[in-house]
Order: C-alpha cells, then structure tokens, then sequence
C-alpha cells in the first residue's frame, strides 16, 4: 500500500485517542466519541449565547 507525505498506512491510525482527566484515572476515547463531544459542545455554547443575546433584547442569527 503506498503513502504519500504526512499520511498513515491505514493500519498505524489510532481508532482510540487518550485522554488526560486531573481527577480521573486514565480513560481512552475512540475518535468518534470525541467528534461528537465537541459537536455537541459547539451547539451548546451557541445555544448559551443565542439565549443570552435575547436577554438583552438582541434577535441572535440563525445558526440552522
């Protein structure tokens, strides 16, 4: 199988990618779980400030 620069055989990409807690004893996320964490967490944080604009009596943009 050939590779062009930068890239991985298929068989040397992580499927799990680790994660550093504090707290909490070591954990490993797969890629797919930390994709979905940080989408969800990008439409959380619109939602904060779309609610806080229109508490201010600002009509926030539509995100959809």
């Amino acid at each position: 199988m050939a590779t062009t620069r930068n890239q991985r055989p298929e068989s040397h990409r992580p499927s799990q990618l680790p994660r550093h807690p504090t707290t909490a004893p070591a954990a490993v996320n797969s890629a797919q779980e930390v994709f979905f964490h940080i989408i969800n967490n990008s439409t959380y944080h619109r939602a904060q400030i779309a609610t806080e604009l229109k508490q201010q009596g600002i009509n926030p943009l539509a995100t959809a």
